[in-house]
């Protein structure tokens, strides 16, 4: 029968839900805003943004694996550097590979769902401010 072609903002939406789960997060934008206010965490599309025509092993078929960026931003610049924020989302019970690898569905938008590295710590760039953060690179599987 016909199958319904993933949908992008709803995963999106999926893993936006999973990093709400964070309590040091006061917004988390699911879109890409023009301005933050910390700390937030935002969901970027990545880069590679799509790869068609993949597969995975005991997933049969021809999926899709979608690259995201998550930017978790801890503080501005000016406040004093709380280096301790920012070590717990790199790891332990409340990072940000925990809160999305609690449903690597995310919400029943995606087949499964992983954070794979991070790439940045300490100063991070959003529009033309500088901020305190990490930057967390995530794959996302789907059909």
């Amino acid at each position: 029968g016909d199958r319904v072609m993933v949908s992008y903002s709803a995963i999106r939406d999926g893993l936006a839900v999973r990093l709400r789960t964070l309590d040091l997060f006061t917004v988390v934008y699911s879109t890409v805003p023009g301005r933050v206010v910390a700390p937030c965490a935002v969901v970027v599309p990545g880069r590679p943004i799509a790869g068609y025509h993949q597969s995975m092993a005991g997933a049969g078929g021809q999926l899709i694996r979608f690259s995201f960026d998550v930017l978790a931003i801890v503080q501005s610049m000016a406040e004093e550097y709380n280096q301790d924020a920012l070590d717990a989302l790199i790891s332990g019970p409340a990072s940000v590979p925990a809160a999305i690898e609690a449903d690597t569905t995310l919400n029943g938008s995606a087949l499964t769902s992983q954070v794979t590295q991070a790439t940045d710590y300490g100063v991070v760039d959003f529009g033309d401010s500088a901020y305190i953060g990490a930057r967390f690179a995530v794959e996302v599987w789907a059909r």
